[in-house]
């Protein structure tokens, strides 16, 4: 009977440690360190979610005068990024984080096809930004 009343001890101990474990949820993950991509005129953060897996650079400040806060698309004209949207593409490929991204922008010339995740609407925008 005392081993019987050890061993109930036991798995009691052991399940409410594990009922009262915090439970771990999936958070976007953001590097603390920004970066400024100067001909976009933006400062920069990696960015992945897990959940949604959508990646690229988080934008942190936006120049009034840079690129994109004139984009264009063709399906629904002009449009513009605000601090918190989600670079996920730049000139056809898929943002990893701020270097890449600058080192598509200073390869480029005239214009480059960006798409940008609205996190205010959810919508993911595709368009053109055009360089001066």
């Amino acid at each position: 009977m005392m081993n019987f009343t050890r061993i109930l001890a036991f798995c009691a101990l052991a399940a409410g440690a594990c009922l009262a474990a915090p439970q771990a949820h999936a958070q976007p993950s953001r590097t603390v360190r920004s970066d400024f991509v100067p001909r976009l005129g933006a400062s920069v953060s990696s960015y992945s979610d897990p959940i949604t897996f959508v990646s690229g650079v988080i934008i942190n400040w936006v120049d009034p005068s840079s690129p994109l806060r004139r984009m264009y698309s063709d399906y629904f004209g002009w449009f513009y990024a605000d601090p918190g949207d989600i670079i996920t593409s730049a000139n056809g490929v898929a943002i990893r984080d701020a270097a890449q991204l600058n080192w598509i922008v200073d390869n480029v010339t005239g214009r480059m096809s960006i798409t940008v995740r609205d996190v205010k609407s959810g919508r993911t925008l595709s368009g053109w930004v055009t360089f001066r």
